[in-house]
């Protein structure tokens, strides 16, 4: 469930992931030639934004591994959806997209759509059961 050692070079790793497929993608126009590319992105931009919010909640010590919030799921969906928010805005801000050119609503709330999904295996992982090492989760028990 989510271990503290590799959590850390796993969100480092994935921004840089991130990171040069968007870059990849503005230089040689992926986006505009691929419609498609741009939802994978944003699906690991979630991912980052999940696994981000769970290493930063445990650096702070907001969160360790053995007691995580029941609510978890709504503080990594609460941050991606921010996160995402703010990745638009920046795109708005700085060009990267033409509100006149029509289907501006459509393409944000799907990109939006893509950091909450990207963000759910995140979710789904930290609403398991947590179980002790050496020791068997019991059928029926949540």
């Amino acid at each position: 469930m989510l271990q503290s050692r590799w959590l850390l070079p796993v969100v480092v790793v994935l921004l840089v992931v991130v990171a040069g497929l968007h870059g990849m993608a503005t230089l040689r126009h992926w986006y505009w030639l691929y419609g498609w590319f741009d939802l994978i992105v944003h699906f690991l931009g979630g991912l980052w934004a999940a696994l981000a919010t769970v290493w930063a909640a445990r650096a702070l010590g907001i969160w360790t591994p053995s007691q995580v919030p029941r609510n978890a799921w709504a503080w990594i969906f609460g941050a991606t959806l921010l996160t995402g928010l703010a990745w638009e805005v920046y795109e708005y801000l700085v060009g990267m997209v033409f509100v006149d050119t029509g289907g501006y609503v459509e393409d944000t709330l799907a990109d939006l759509a893509m950091d909450l999904l990207g963000a759910a295996p995140v979710a789904l992982a930290l609403s398991r059961p947590q179980v002790a090492p050496g020791r068997r989760a019991r059928r029926g028990s949540s």
